[in-house]
């Protein structure tokens, strides 16, 4: 493989890349699945987190959602002001 050739797989695999980043930062909500991922903690760690109070979190239906500014805030350890 040439230089030229790596070099174009290259930059297209970043645009892919920052393409997913830029969607997933425009998420408003995560599901717990997702903290758990970002996080790389169990469910019952994230369950735990939301009946402590310390992760706010609401029920839709079948689904808790959780707003990703409070799971940023988490992660500052600072509460979000209004």
């Amino acid at each position: 493989m040439n230089d030229s050739r790596l070099k174009k797989e290259n930059d297209e695999i970043r645009g892919i890349v920052a393409d997913e980043l830029r969607r997933l930062s425009k998420k408003e909500f995560q599901l717990k699945v997702d903290v758990c991922d970002r996080f790389s903690v169990s469910l019952g760690t994230v369950n735990n987190w939301i009946a402590s109070g310390k992760l706010p979190a609401s029920k839709v239906g079948k689904r808790v959602l959780i707003r990703t500014a409070d799971v940023d805030a988490l992660i500052e350890q600072k509460p979000i002001t209004k």
